[in-house]
């Protein structure tokens, strides 16, 4: 695990303070500050990260592409791999975009469960 994995997952698990929006293999992940939040924190996460994640994979597959005949098997694997990370970032693209129309405003008085709940399966789950 890299030191940044490290970080989130300590900073979720221990404190519970930075939430973790991430897909399920995590081939996207933002980590957010709960006391930050608002309403539109889901939709800035989906516009100012999620959608340019996307573009950048679909860039660098096309790029791939172009020399696609000149790849050796671990660049074939590698594209491959961001052909899944694609598909896995517009499913959750699906998942957030739902959950920031419903703009959700949470009150800290009701505590991280009740409030890290709302936010269903976009959220890491915390161990």
């Amino acid at each position: 695990m890299s030191a940044q994995s490290d970080f989130a997952d300590n900073a979720t698990i221990r404190f519970k303070l930075y939430w973790l929006f991430s897909s399920k293999k995590r081939a996207f992940q933002c980590l957010t500050y709960m006391h930050r939040m608002d309403a539109y924190t889901a939709e800035r996460i989906r516009t100012k990260y999620l959608l340019p994640h996307i573009e950048w994979l679909i860039q660098k597959q096309g790029e791939m592409e172009a020399y696609a005949t000149n790849l050796n098997a671990r660049e074939r694997k590698e594209l491959d791999n961001i052909g899944k990370q694609i598909e896995e970032c517009r499913e959750y693209h699906d998942r957030l975009h739902v959950i920031a129309d419903k703009q959700i405003a949470f009150d800290l008085d009701d505590g991280v469960v009740v409030n890290y709940a709302k936010f269903g399966d976009t959220l890491a789950k915390i161990k």
